[in-house]
């Protein structure tokens, strides 16, 4: 379900305004840092036992890469993803990135938006291991994602089988990382909390996943935009 109520909105922003963009986000560490999300972006929150513990933000195909240009993303780009501190390790980034692949069936390739942290590198392998099918279509992309534009990610992961350790916070699953911002006028970035604002759609409730040693352990830490002290209820419809 897209987020849509003004409740739904205000969680969202909560969570990456707030969580992580004060209270989860390591300063010292030059992580990254993200805009309020745009209307125009389908986010999902991720709740667990009523509380909001995490997000993702995809661009949609066809959608315009940025408010100056005509620029449109040619595939479906799973944008930002944020994990709070407390539920990482967990497979969580995992289910996010393979409710991603399972929203969008019919597409022949789907992008992770460029530069991906290494923690969400981390991330993407543990699901490709997992998920050898979606190997061929996952693909690390700049906007607006033509082929000259495009890393498949599968095969990253072979030239790399070492990637370099992340700091706790910085990944995609933020932004859980990476999950980083690259549409044209969105890319991550140092900013005082007052810069410009963009919102997101909300959405569904993910399934729990469950406590895998291995794949909590190939997951590293991830920040994604903001992080709570302290459980958000689930607003009420």
């Amino acid at each position: 379900m897209k987020v849509q109520s003004f409740g739904e909105r205000i969680v969202l922003f909560i969570l990456n305004v707030i969580i992580f963009g004060r209270l989860e986000r390591n300063l010292d560490d030059d992580d990254m840092f993200f805009l309020p999300h745009s209307v125009k972006e389908q986010a999902k929150i991720l709740w667990r036992h009523g509380a909001a513990v995490g997000f993702y933000t995809t661009k949609m195909k066809g959608s315009l890469c940025g408010s100056g240009t005509g620029a449109c993303y040619l595939l479906p780009v799973f944008d930002t993803v944020f994990v709070r501190r407390k539920h990482r390790r967990q497979g969580l980034g995992t289910a996010m990135l393979r409710d991603f692949c399972a929203t969008f069936p019919d597409d022949e390739a789907l992008g992770v938006s460029c530069p991906i942290s290494p923690a969400m590198y981390q991330v993407c392998r543990q699901f490709l291991f997992v998920c050898p099918e979606e190997r061929g279509r996952l693909w690390e992309v700049k906007p607006p994602g033509a082929w000259g534009q495009r890393i498949n990610i599968w095969l990253k992961v072979q030239l790399q089988p070492r990637l370099p350790d992340s700091h706790p916070g910085n990944s995609k699953e933020e932004d859980v990382s990476r999950h980083a911002r690259t549409s044209w006028n969105d890319r991550p970035r140092q900013s005082a909390p007052g810069d410009s604002s963009k919102e997101r759609m909300c959405g569904e409730e993910l399934e729990d996943t469950k406590n895998d040693p291995d794949h909590g352990a190939e997951e590293e830490d991830m920040g994604l935009v903001g992080q709570l002290q302290g459980k958000l209820a689930r607003p009420s419809p």
